[in-house]
């Protein structure tokens, strides 16, 4: 389960104790589907950025590794084309 895996990499207690992550901005390779947190595109004054996937997917489980690890987790950005 989900638990377990995060505790695999980011426990050092259980597991590897990893201690930096990557976080995508937009869609990646493991993502389902092309997505970005700009709804239209060519929006360059970010009017309709938002982050609802993030909230809904990558932010609980970023909470989980910061909990797994039982100390701040510094993060690394990358940002990329969608697809």
């Amino acid at each position: 389960n989900q638990e377990r895996v995060i505790d695999a990499y980011f426990d050092s207690s259980v597991g590897l104790g990893y201690r930096l992550g990557r976080l995508h901005i937009n869609s990646c390779d493991f993502s389902e589907g092309n997505w970005s947190c700009c709804r239209a595109e060519g929006d360059l004054q970010l009017a309709t950025f938002g982050l609802e996937r993030y909230e809904r997917a990558i932010f609980p489980f970023l909470r989980s590794a910061v909990r797994a690890a039982k100390r701040p987790q510094p993060q690394a950005a990358a940002a990329g084309g969608a697809g």
